[in-house]
């Protein structure tokens, strides 16, 4: 068996954090047939963190992560054959042309059946919407670290990629476009090459509020998990995961090990229903953080486990832990025997030293050459995206991409409504900051209209989309007006075709019902996005088909590949994202301006008002935003106070 640290924290691979203490092992612990136990140090690090270790297949190549120290050094990935046991280093900082490294942070790697290594890093270089931290996403490399290219593009944090027995991958993704920040940490897989990003877990649940360290159960269709807090160190209460009883809420979750919330012995299905709602915000964060602690689960079968645990508890949402997490084997009615404790420090992060079985590597279907990927949908009103809405509503599809924040500019908590406000019912228990704002009290992120697909009379839909962007749908009626937003995204990779049976329907459904049906759209070429009724093409969009037709895709310059996420001149106003100034204000110059111009005492008081509508006049609404917002924004959102309508 081997274990790693007491490094439990998510995404702060890159600043130095004085809630975890320097100096770590990474060890071998032999248990032997008259149950005696021996202890051998593989790698010691006196300033720094091991972390993540995790083997090959065939049980003889180690990888894991490493940060020597917390003054020059960042954590990256490293490789150890156990029969020789010299650590070599295969992924490293990105270089300034000038030589300057770029600081990253490269964590919990996982062999995959290709031989290949997925991880998580900050190389995305983007910041999560709410705070300063950097996001992690998916990354795949070779053994050696080299053919190094991003999988993920997601919003915020993606964690601890592992391989399923049928060789998909299982990941926690954390993300709320257009929704609220917590309890959006939900299980997501994927195929090796990036290709197929669907949700497992949860993903439409405001219970549980995240589900971490997933790992499949050997000759078993469940998962083991911890289901922990919002923004949580990664520990909390230990559950497999049946998603064949359902796929949200509490459906499919069995607490095990007398890890129940309530505290509750041996197994407790879980009783949480309903639409959880949370007193405060500080008990959104700490859900399942309070009581007996879990840690870095590896089941060998239902019954039985290796885990790390703290059966003291802790309350703290940082650490060190006093006193720290031991290396436990546990049974699911929660017989345990304690393997491993060092009274200086957690142990934790164990796994079994054995060859397993390697699960099939399906072929890439990644092609480069491609700038698009393709969506089919069989049919629109097939599912719980739009129920009750009558066949025929729904005209065009609109598809939006996501830019992501790069950096931190500024920043201040989501203003709220004031105690003594007549709008003071409509109040939140909380609220949320935001940084490098772009709107208030609005969206987290630049959105961009790349254009729409027809809905055919069957409800079918066959388009492209731009690959390596995250994009979401709307469904539009007859006069453009949206009937319904997808609050996620999805991602294709270059060349992928991803097709499902209608919007948000039932995972266990295969296709449309009704024999010898075929759907009208994939009996039509597939549709390029159109722009909206008297606008240009979006600039991506006509980049890319140039690119295409070269023969050059997404490869062919760093704009193509970073698609709307692309840098551009902050002090430039225009944008190719949708934008009050540029979308909005013409229309209000056009219509309303002459009116609502803030000039209340012109003598013709039936065509004046000081409501004022113009937008040459900016104002700064809070000093730590950093930025000012045009005087029609301010006043259409009363100022940054919430009202009924905002």
């Amino acid at each position: 068996m081997l274990g790693g640290t007491e490094y439990l924290t998510d995404t702060q691979y890159m600043d130095p954090n004085p809630d975890f203490r320097p100096g770590s092992q990474l060890c071998q612990l032999t248990i032997h047939p008259n149950g005696s136990i021996t202890n051998e140090i593989l790698l010691e690090t006196k300033e720094g963190f091991i972390r993540d270790p995790n083997l090959s297949f065939d049980g003889k190549t180690l990888v894991f992560s490493m940060r020597k120290n917390h003054k020059d050094d960042d954590f990256h990935l490293y490789s150890m054959t156990l029969d020789q046991r010299k650590p070599t280093q295969i992924t490293f900082s990105a270089k300034l042309p000038d030589g300057t490294p770029l600081p990253c942070g490269d964590t919990e790697p996982c062999f995959t059946p290709s031989g290949n290594i997925i991880f998580q890093s900050t190389r995305c270089e983007q910041i999560i919407p709410c705070w300063k931290n950097k996001t992690s996403n998916l990354y795949t490399c070779r053994p050696d670290g080299s053919k190094m290219y991003r999988i993920g593009f997601d919003q915020v944090n993606t964690f601890y990629p592992q391989v399923m027995s049928d060789g998909r991958i299982l990941f926690t993704r954390w993300e709320y476009n257009d929704r609220e920040a917590g309890r959006i940490q939900s299980l997501f897989t994927m195929n090796e090459d990036g290709t197929s990003q669907l949700a497992y877990y949860g993903n439409s649940s405001r219970y549980p509020n995240s589900l971490l360290h997933g790992r499949e159960v050997p000759d078993s269709r469940k998962v083991l998990a911890l289901v922990s807090g919002h923004y949580a160190l990664h520990k909390g209460k230990l559950a497999l995961i049946d998603r064949r009883k359902g796929t949200e809420g509490d459906s499919g979750i069995e607490y095990v090990a007398g890890s129940s919330p309530e505290g509750t012995p041996g197994r407790w299905q879980s009783k949480i229903i309903g639409d959880v709602r949370f007193s405060s915000w500080n008990q959104q964060m700490m859900f399942g953080q309070i009581g007996a602690q879990y840690q870095s689960p590896w089941p060998f079968d239902e019954e039985n486990y290796l885990t790390g645990y703290l059966p003291e508890g802790s309350p703290n949402s940082k650490g060190p832990f006093e006193p720290g997490f031991g290396v436990y084997f546990m049974t699911a009615e929660g017989d345990r025997e304690l393997l491993a404790f060092d009274p200086t420090t957690s142990c934790g992060q164990a796994i079994p030293v054995a060859a397993r079985p390697c699960p099939p590597s399906r072929k890439s279907t990644v092609d480069h050459r491609h700038s698009f990927g393709q969506f089919f949908i069989q049919n629109i009103y097939l599912g719980m995206g739009i129920p009750h809405v009558p066949k025929g509503t729904i005209k065009k599809l609109r598809v939006v991409a996501l830019e992501y924040r790069p950096c931190l500019v500024g920043g201040e908590g989501r203003t709220e409504i004031p105690k003594d406000s007549r709008y003071a019912k409509y109040a939140k228990p909380n609220g949320s900051s935001a940084h490098t704002v772009i709107s208030i009290n609005g969206s987290w992120d630049v959105k961009h209209v790349l254009g729409e697909a027809d809905i055919e009379d069957d409800g079918s839909c066959y388009f492209e989309v731009p690959a390596n962007n995250a994009v979401y749908f709307q469904l539009l009626d007859d006069r453009g007006r949206a009937v319904q937003t997808m609050r996620s995204w999805t991602v294709l990779m270059p060349g992928e075709m991803l097709s499902c049976v209608g919007c948000h329907e039932n995972k266990n459904d295969v296709g449309v019902k009704t024999a010898n049906t075929r759907a009208i759209a994939g009996q039509k070429p597939v549709q390029k996005l159109k722009p909206i009724p008297g606008t240009a093409p979006h600039p991506l969009l006509v980049r890319l088909e140039k690119a295409d037709a070269a023969g050059t895709g997404l490869l062919s310059n760093a704009d193509n590949y970073l698609g709307v996420n692309q840098p551009r001149v902050v002090d430039n106003p225009k944008t190719e994202g949708f934008s009050f100034v540029n979308n909005i204000q013409p229309i209000l110059d056009r219509h309303c301006v002459s009116c609502h111009s803030g000039k209340a005492d012109s003598a013709d008081k039936g065509k004046t008002s000081g409501f004022s509508l113009r937008g040459d006049d900016v104002q700064r609404t809070s000093p730590g935003w950093l930025r000012n917002f045009s005087r029609s924004y301010i006043t259409l959102t009363n100022n940054g106070q919430q009202t009924p309508l905002v």
